[in-house]
């Protein structure tokens, strides 16, 4: 009886860790949002901040899929480590009248893991556009320079970029 017992404290408490999973996904993707802006506006100390945040919340985010991890772990009796692939429908055998509620805690996984990829990839696409026009802003303005200025290497030959500048010179 007390094993049953702790059975459905798990179950709650696997129920609490979504919920927190949920609540930390929603702030994710609100600081993405506020990274987004801050990047269109070239902000880099907004930029800053909002990163930072969301490494905080990316570090709650990590440590909250372990304990919900572990807690299905626990639920379905296996060993913490074991080989055995673990699955949230394996929950459906130990609770059967709970069905309904362990297909939503799926789905609403799924949803908030879809709207966290997506909003990354818009971020680290974001990012990597303003890279790309940044050096191409850089090219321009070393290739412009180099108009007026006339630069020859030790052997003689015209060169295109002179010495300091072929840091920002791309391969």
């Amino acid at each position: 009886m007390q094993s049953e017992k702790r059975v459905r404290e798990s179950f709650q408490e696997m129920g609490s860790i979504i919920d927190e999973l949920e609540h930390i996904a929603e702030k994710m993707l609100a600081v993405m949002d506020k990274q987004i802006n801050a990047i269109v506006a070239a902000n880099n100390e907004e930029i800053e901040k909002y990163t930072e945040e969301y490494s905080d919340l990316r570090g709650r985010f990590n440590e909250q899929e372990e304990n919900f991890v572990e807690q299905l772990y626990q639920i379905l009796n296996l060993p913490e480590g074991a080989e055995q692939e673990v699955q949230m429908d394996q929950l459906k055998k130990l609770f059967p009248n709970a069905t309904s509620t362990i297909d939503e805690w799926k789905q609403l996984i799924e949803e908030q893991a879809l709207k966290l990829k997506r909003k990354h990839n818009r971020v680290v696409d974001l990012l990597d556009f303003a890279l790309n026009r940044n050096a191409s802003l850089m090219h321009a303005i070393y290739s412009l320079n180099n108009r007026k200025n006339t630069h020859y290497s030790p052997g003689g030959r015209k060169e295109d970029i002179s010495s300091g500048m072929a840091v920002n010179k791309e391969a």
